[in-house]
């Protein structure tokens, strides 16, 4: 059975769509999801996040590269360059979760920061 890679590819980028709305959804009682611009938004690590530790991310803020200490939500080591969701703000803290492998190579392929 023939796949076409770029179907392959929308299909891949809606099922981890669905994926990370149910983390955002899951984690909506949380306070520091109310009010903050940069919960669902797109980052990439810039500074390696080690297990149960802290790195940083970069992402954009009004038009400019900001950069924000970050952690992941599953205590997971985070590589420099891997992209993630932000899921939360936890004390001027970024709490961020992976995008899917399939994504990781599209952003690889298409992001400009």
């Amino acid at each position: 059975m023939f796949v076409d890679a770029p179907l392959f590819a929308v299909a891949a980028f809606f099922g981890a769509s669905s994926a990370v709305a149910v983390i955002l959804w899951l984690r909506a009682g949380s306070t520091g999801l109310r009010g903050s611009p940069l919960i669902g938004s797109l980052a990439r690590v810039a500074v390696a996040i080690p297990v149960h530790g802290t790195g940083a991310i970069a992402h954009v803020q009004g038009g400019r590269r900001a950069t924000l200490p970050a952690r992941s939500c599953e205590n997971e080591p985070l590589g420099c360059g891997t992209w993630v969701v932000v899921v939360d703000i936890e004390r001027r803290k970024a709490v961020v979760h992976s995008l899917p492998e399939e994504l990781q190579e599209v952003m690889r392929c298409s992001a400009s920061f």
